[in-house]
């Protein structure tokens, strides 16, 4: 049940990039949203956007009630110019980010909710003139996708041991 969350310094303070990886508890994603405004909130009040980012979520345990806290910790930034994307690619957290999205909509900034990052890399050059993120794109311009089906030979060549059959 391991996790991870962690906040990245983008553009030299420009941006902010919020990881979420593993199995999140809703109040640790709480608490790290309280802590970061408390400690680098005042560092980070001239940034342009945010990102955040959870790919990586296994899964999540945010409730509504963790959801308003979240949101009444954005709208205590007093802030209104933030540009925001969101990345989840797992069904429920993509709903409870909507909700939130809600939920913080009296924050005044522009935000969205993505599911698949090439739309939000989109969204960000409309709404920024740029991307945000090269990292991620230079990950999508290098990804070849697989050919389907794959086939136990297929992982041979790349260091998978040979396993049992089926049925066996």
């Amino acid at each position: 049940m391991s996790h991870r969350i962690a906040f990245y310094e983008l553009e030299d303070g420009r941006g902010i990039k919020l990881l979420g990886a593993g199995r999140v508890p809703g109040q640790e994603l709480v608490a790290s949203n309280q802590v970061f405004q408390e400690r680098f909130g005042e560092r980070f009040r001239g940034a342009e956007f945010w990102l955040s980012d959870y790919r990586e979520l296994d899964a999540s345990e945010v409730s509504v009630d963790h959801s308003r806290s979240i949101a009444n910790i954005a709208m205590g930034t007093g802030r209104s110019d933030l540009v925001l994307a969101i990345l989840c690619t797992r069904q429920l957290e993509f709903a409870m980010t909507r909700m939130w999205e809600g939920q913080a909509a009296p924050t005044g900034w522009t935000m969205a909710v993505f599911n698949d990052p090439a739309s939000m890399d989109d969204w960000f050059v409309e709404h920024l003139g740029r991307t945000v993120d090269p990292d991620h794109l230079a990950m999508l311009a290098s990804w070849v996708p697989p050919e389907f089906p794959l086939a136990a030979a297929d992982l041979l060549p790349h260091g998978v041991d040979k396993g049992p059959c089926l049925g066996e």
